[in-house]
């Protein structure tokens, strides 16, 4: 039984349970001129008046507005609403003449028919969708012109299709109403473009497509339909949609469409880097934004193109389309031409070279395709265990076998057109230890693998000095070269580092001085990029850096020195900032890690400087806080061994150390110094192994005494590192 949909009462103006609406409309009715006989029941006299086919039905008033199903609903009683051209298959309708002359209208959405509400020949009865039953309630007699027609109900001839209230609106309701020939009452077809099915669903999802441009054309295996930014083709038998636009829509039309060889598209278009491409059934498009150009490829040549990575690899896009040959097939990319042999030989060069080294049966095995590369330095062949790159399409004395490993990585950098260039010679096998590998030369490089340290290839100024060393001392990289602080570079090797940075140079760091350079946080630390190899200095191992230098098993005997400049403390509190003050500028800092100025007064409020000086704390914080880090240590009341450690190993960080000591009224004073109790700051200047003499700068020399002076470090510290004279410990701060 049909179900009127009592929610669209509200709605409608004019129903026939609402009597004040029903006299409104019976009033237009009896005051407007009938255009045709009431009485007039044969339907054969108005035959043809519309032609059969598909089209919307537009209300004369506003041709905008169309017939329409609410919501575009496939069910049994849906109403029959009016609404704004949407070009949905909801609003179009099939129409079709029987032998009586009767027309019905079909949604070509829901395939139900115009129908009036439990078949009333009432004025005012809604309109809705239904089932075909071919009751007189869904057929129709249609007077006028397909510009200009009413619609009479087989019910009524005087009931007719008709605009609920005259409004002109979406979701204005649609009823049978006594005819009056009235503007509501007439209509018009329309023959605009819409959308249905597969391709309809497709669009609600993808409206960025903008409005069809013609009608959904029927293909041997699906459809597509133009719309204003782009094709939709739909696959009947994978039941896929996908747009094509642009140079890639243009192409695949060249290459015959859907039914062409490429058969239909499978993805929509992908972005990528300086283009886009699109998969079909058969193969693929390339658009390359660079040239403007859009190529197709497929089949062996893809195949080979696919495993090089694409675009993105060293071929980069297609420049052509695939040529067939008496051989095979070709096909022009950016970094060469692929070359496809039917018969899975190669150029001559490259086939005596591989037949020479055993064919199929010798150390490169078996061809692992049918495809040859030719690059503008010559000929590349891949087999199971390598390749063979010829530079002679010809002579075989031109061909070099790659390993595999090594090509992989060479071609992942862009092969021939990568910093490396073109092999020079054949791979060859290298031993460093207990491990073996391979070493191929490059014009510009040298890859190396093994299984340990994997492949890595090593150029310019690394490679020179590896070079230098030869592969035993650092031995295989394992490491690519990785750039670093300041533009410069590091490398990592089975047994050191080598840093480069142009000011520099290349330099291997390894062994312990590789640890001990990591323990100062490497390039990133104070003492920066290594500025020579380790070198043998008096007997032992020596390295130097951009801020320091490390020796190895002790200290050479000798003399040492930091060549501070003196500087005088400005009154009798300042001895410790007046020293630090001449250890930053002896490193060259000339600024706080927060920018201020050196001076003596600014290290004075670094130390937290007080009326009777600083103590070590505060001459501690003071300097870490300088260098915003945590640098400086003091060591209280040191044993000798310690305190001259920290004497020479200063000579490793370049921060010449601060001696805190403590002299007594009555006892021993240095440089001239007063009878008097008081600790003291000065700075170690020199210091010679063979005698224990040490150099001290002495700001007290401002109030006398000499700017530096000589004494020995054993004695010194028994004079005055033993015993405090103000709680605080005497001692020395020097850069861990």
């Amino acid at each position: 039984m049909r179900k009127f949909h009592t929610h669209l009462i509200k709605s409608c103006a004019c129903i026939t349970m609402i009597p004040s609406l029903l006299v409104t409309n019976t009033a237009f009715a009896e005051n407007a001129e009938h255009a045709i006989n009431p009485q007039t029941t044969d339907a054969l006299s108005y035959a043809n008046t519309l032609p059969a086919g598909t089209f919307a039905i537009a209300s004369t008033s506003n041709v905008r507005y169309l017939l329409d199903v609410n919501g575009g609903s496939l069910d049994n009683g849906a109403n029959i609403q009016l609404y704004n051209n949407n070009a949905s298959s909801a609003q179009r309708w099939k129409i079709t003449q029987d032998q009586n002359g009767y027309l019905t209208f079909q949604n070509i959405k829901s395939g139900k028919v115009l129908d009036v509400y439990g078949g009333q020949a009432i004025s005012s009865t809604n309109v809705q969708q239904y089932a075909s039953n071919h009751s007189k309630a869904q057929q129709w007699v249609a007077e006028g012109s397909r510009d200009d027609f009413i619609l009479h109900s087989a019910l009524d001839w005087n009931l007719v299709l008709d605009l609920a209230g005259g409004s002109l609106s979406n979701h204005s309701n649609i009823q049978i109403y006594k005819s009056n020939n009235s503007a509501e009452q007439h209509w018009k077809l329309d023959s605009s473009n819409y959308m249905q099915g597969a391709i309809e669903s497709y669009h609600s999802s993808h409206n960025a497509l903008g409005k069809p441009i013609g009608l959904e054309q029927s293909t041997a295996h699906g459809a597509y339909q133009n719309f204003q930014n782009g094709t939709v083709y739909w696959n009947r038998g994978r039941n896929t949609a996908y747009t094509l636009k642009g140079c890639i829509r243009s192409k695949y039309n060249t290459e015959g469409g859907a039914e062409g060889w490429l058969g239909y598209p499978t993805s929509e278009e992908r972005k990528l880097k300086n283009g886009a491409s699109q998969s079909f059934e058969n193969g693929q498009i390339h658009w390359h934004a660079g040239d403007n150009h859009t190529h197709a490829t497929h089949g062996a040549i893809q195949s080979y193109w696919a495993s090089q990575n694409w675009e993105n690899g060293w071929l980069g896009y297609p420049t052509s389309d695939e040529q067939t040959n008496s051989k095979g097939a070709s096909q022009q990319f950016q970094g060469g031409e692929v070359l496809y042999y039917k018969d899975g030989s190669t150029v001559p060069s490259i086939q005596a070279k591989w037949e020479e080294l055993g064919g199929a049966n010798g150390k490169l095995g078996a061809p692992t395709d049918s495809v040859t590369v030719k690059t503008s330095q010559g000929y590349v062949k891949s087999f199971a265990n390598g390749i063979i790159f010829a530079t002679s399409q010809e002579d075989k004395n031109t061909a070099y076998i790659i390993d595999s490993n090594i090509y992989a990585y060479w071609n992942k950098l862009g092969g021939p057109k990568s910093y490396l260039g073109l092999p020079t010679e054949a791979a060859k096998t290298v031993q460093s230890g207990n491990l073996r590998g391979i070493q191929q030369n490059f014009q510009n490089g040298t890859i190396f693998y093994s299984s340990k340290t994997g492949t890595h290839a090593i150029r310019g100024a690394i490679k020179t000095q590896f070079d230098h060393y030869g592969l035993n001392k650092p031995g295989f990289p394992t490491s690519d070269e990785t750039k670093s602080a300041d533009n410069g570079v590091w490398q990592t090797f089975q047994r050191g580092t080598f840093y480069w940075k142009s000011n520099t140079g290349a330099h291997l760091v390894a062994n312990g001085f590789l640890t001990r350079y990591g323990q100062n946080g490497y390039e990133h630390g104070y003492l920066g990029y290594p500025t020579s190899d380790e070198y043998n200095d008096r007997g032992h191992s020596r390295q130097n850096f951009e801020h320091g230098r490390f020796w190895w098993n002790g200290f050479p005997n000798g003399s040492y020195s930091h060549y501070v400049q003196w500087a005088g403390q400005p009154n009798t509190h300042y001895c410790a900032p007046a020293s630090g003050f001449m250890m930053m500028r002896n490193a060259g800092k000339w600024r706080a890690a927060n920018g201020t100025s050196l001076s003596i007064d600014a290290m004075a409020a670094y130390m937290n400087t007080q009326w009777d000086g600083a103590h070590d704390g505060g001459i501690v914080n003071g300097l870490n806080n300088w260098l915003g880090r945590n640098a400086f240590q003091v060591h209280g009341y040191p044993d000798y061994n310690t305190l001259r450690y920290e004497v020479l190993h200063s000579f490793e960080t370049d921060y010449a150390p601060m001696v805190l000591e403590h002299e007594r009224r009555g006892g021993y004073h240095p440089n001239g110094h007063s009878n008097s109790t008081f600790s003291h700051a000065i700075v170690v200047d020199a210091y010679n192994t063979s005698d224990d003499s040490v150099l001290f700068d002495d700001p007290l020399a401002s109030y006398g005494g000499a700017q530096k002076f000589w004494d020995h470090l054993g004695s010194f510290r028994q004079a005055y590192l033993l015993q405090s004279v103000d709680g605080d410990a005497p001692g020395i701060v020097s850069v861990k």
